[in-house]
């Protein structure tokens, strides 16, 4: 059954574009987030939102089966923002799952760091927008969820230059952590979180990578490996946007594959 799953979700909504059909929609990848990122933008500044924006965020095929094969950033989001458009917390517990989910029981963001910040954007303003119709308990989920996120990226930086950079694993951009965790950065001899092992030593940082695959999320590392950063300095492939990730729609295809196979 997953390997059907996946035929529908690559070959139809993956390769082709498929038109509006009363609200139907696939959009996905770089045109969905820069759709969401537009919508964020408008609450913002408080801009109205016509409901036909709505309805197409909740008919999107491609998010309804990615919620299900392919957890992600973009699936957070996008629940984010229909329930704070709909002013209510009908997904509040696909979010809390989502959350639970891409972050290995709220140690890290499974997706690297640049995604956690991508997501808590959407997610910092679903909570602001909504906490009010929340119970007691689950902001408390909520809360600890975030906090242990955060943790694993501040008790896993390394330092460049005299500023902290996240833990080099997953789509990471080659940028330092948020102003907000500077100061929460200490330097560790030794930690495990979850996929990740920190070793430092002086001037050199050792991390082991454990891969875990989540679904088809091609964002998230399913390998093991070593990195070593020494004097801030590491060699890993930094992310640059996913139209840099492959050389060609074959290489994307074998990542699927062996994702299925893990």
């Amino acid at each position: 059954m997953r390997y059907v799953c996946f035929l529908i979700f690559f070959l139809f909504f993956g390769c082709y574009n498929t038109p509006n059909i009363k609200n139907l929609n696939a959009k996905h990848g770089t045109e969905l987030a820069q759709k969401q990122d537009e919508i964020i933008y408008k609450l913002i500044i408080n801009d109205p939102i016509p409901k036909q924006e709505v309805k197409l965020l909740e008919n999107n095929i491609w998010f309804k089966l990615a919620d299900s094969i392919a957890p992600s950033n973009l699936v957070v989001r996008q629940y984010c923002l229909i329930d704070i458009l709909n002013n209510s917390i009908d997904n509040q517990d696909k979010i809390l799952n989502l959350l639970y989910t891409l972050s290995y029981g709220g140690q890290i963001w499974s997706e690297g760091y640049s995604y956690w910040e991508y997501t808590l954007i959407c997610l910092e303003l679903w909570i602001m927008r909504l906490a009010d119709d929340m119970e007691t308990s689950d902001i408390l989920i909520l809360t600890n969820l975030i906090q242990g996120i955060e943790e694993g990226f501040t008790k896993t930086a390394y330092i460049r230059d005299s500023l902290w950079y996240p833990a080099p694993f997953g789509d990471v951009r080659n940028e330092p952590l948020n102003i907000r965790f500077q100061n929460k950065c200490i330097n560790t001899k030794f930690v495990t979180r979850s996929i990740i092992t920190m070793k430092t030593d002086s001037n050199q940082v050792m991390y082991t990578i454990k891969g875990r695959a989540i679904g088809l999320n091609t964002h998230v590392p399913i390998d093991t490996f070593y990195i070593e950063v020494i004097n801030g300095i590491t060699n890993y492939p930094f992310y640059e946007g996913y139209d840099k990730k492959y050389n060609n729609k074959g290489e994307e295809i074998k990542d699927i594959l062996r994702r299925i196979e893990k």
